[in-house]
Order: structure tokens, then C-alpha cells, then sequence
């Protein structure tokens, strides 16, 4: 799946496609708030999903090309392998 192709997925969808196919490669919590957040790499993007502290209920999801990963993530994830 390619990045436009996710962009055009309800978030339902897009949920349903991370859940079963998304590698969760970093977490964060950004500014003391009171969500978690974890980056999963689709294919060759990433998509960012904010989480309630428990990580039960999903609040946001973002999809980004690798030349938009979050500054936050850049030393957890490793973007060598990628083609472009």
C-alpha cells in the first residue's frame, strides 16, 4: 500500500490496515500530555497514533512520507533499509 492509497482510506480503514499491518517502531509522549503516542511503519510511511494514557482508546492517527517523520522519532527509528 502506498501512502496516497492510505490517505484515501476512511479512518476506520486506515485503522483496520494499521492494525494488521503496522510495525509499531517507536513511542513518545510529547509536552507533559496526557496522550502516548506510537509511530508504526506501513510499507515504506509512517503513521502516528495518539493513545488516552492506557492505550485503549485511539484519539488521532497521521500518516507521514519518511521524509516527514517527526523530529521526536528520528533516534528510534531506523529508515536505512527504505527505497524510495
Amino acid at each position: 500500500m502506498t501512502y496516497s492509497e492510505f490517505q484515501y482510506l476512511s479512518d476506520n480503514e486506515k485503522a483496520d490496515c494499521l492494525w494488521d499491518r503496522g510495525k509499531p517502531v517507536a513511542k513518545c509522549r510529547k509536552d507533559e500530555a496526557s496522550e502516548n503516542f506510537v509511530l508504526y511503519q506501513l510499507d515504506a510511511f509512517y503513521v502516528e497514533v495518539a493513545y488516552r494514557n492506557d492505550f485503549v482508546e485511539m484519539l488521532s492517527l497521521q500518516a507521514f512520507e519518511t521524509s516527514q517523520i517527526p523530529l521526536i522519532y528520528l533516534d528510534q527509528v531506523d529508515i536505512s533499509g527504505l527505497q524510495h
